[in-house]
């Protein structure tokens, strides 16, 4: 499936535009992975997601339209959909958060994860498919400890951009120092201000990550794993993609839906334009 990809001025400039998608309730997400997610289970509202760019993305096109709204003193059905980690703290009413730090997380909560290593793992290496998806989380720790650490200090470390396939070993194991390591390269980090993180991640026993862990790294750690530390069934390609991709085959909408984002949407984008937001 092919779909465009805005910033959040021209998302909200492609649906002022179009008559036909005005008439419609629209709903904003980050990116295509949201886009793919959503329509796999609401194939018939595919044209009214519309992609971002991100959660500012989303959030601009959000204010773009209201500021439409009131310039034409008429109103539309629009909703915005981002990561909890963007929006845990915001009051705005058209926008809807993840439950968990994001929408892989929350897939991965669901019996989805466990039914993507029903299919692809050894059963023999992989008996505990849900243990096994816990596992994975709790690998990357150090990871969410260092997020909760940045957002705490009020640092901007570009944290998303640290090549995670490089900080695993062969077994699929985080090595903290190789991360740490290209953390610092990636952002030039003074050496007084890691000091400061390594006495952190040293004092930090019960300090609880799951939060703040990305579902993408999950995806890249299980993918890993799947070439050795729990088999791989059919001996098919368990690239973080591809692992992504399963993961989405595999949700079922009766369990997206006990999550409140996922109910909110679908009751949005089934709305008629009458019925208000």
């Amino acid at each position: 499936m092919s779909a465009p990809s805005y910033d959040g001025a021209a998302a909200a400039a492609s649906v002022i535009m179009s008559p036909t998608v005005r008439a419609c309730p629209v709903l904003f997400v980050e990116g295509i992975c949201e886009i793919r997610l959503i329509a796999h289970h609401c194939l018939e509202y595919e044209t009214q997601i519309v992609s971002c760019g991100g959660h500012v993305g989303v959030k601009e096109a959000i204010a773009a339209i209201e500021k439409w709204e009131a310039a034409h003193d008429t109103s539309m059905m629009v909703l915005g959909f981002i990561d909890r980690d963007y929006g845990s703290c915001q009051n705005n009413r058209r926008i809807t958060v993840s439950h968990y730090r994001d929408a892989e997380i929350d897939m991965y909560k669901s019996k989805a994860g466990e039914r993507l290593l029903k299919e692809k793992a050894s059963r023999n290496k992989c008996s505990d498919a849900r243990a096994t998806v816990d596992d994975a989380i709790e690998a990357l720790r150090v990871i969410g400890l260092v997020r909760k650490y940045n957002a705490k200090i009020g640092n901007r470390w570009n944290i998303n951009d640290v090549n995670l396939e490089r900080c695993l070993d062969s077994a699929g194991e985080l090595d903290s120092d190789k991360f740490l390591s290209l953390l610092q390269q990636k952002n030039a980090i003074e050496k007084e201000d890691l000091r400061a993180l390594r006495k952190m991640l040293q004092t930090c026993d019960g300090v609880m990550t799951e939060s703040v862990i990305r579902g993408h790294d999950v995806s890249i750690v299980l993918g890993k794993w799947l070439r050795r530390r729990i088999g791989n069934r059919s001996k098919a390609e368990t690239n973080w993609r591809v692992v992504e991709e399963d993961l989405r085959l595999a949700t079922k909408s009766t369990e997206l839906l006990s999550y409140n984002w996922a109910r909110r949407i679908r009751k949005h984008l089934a709305s008629r334009i009458h019925d208000g937001i």
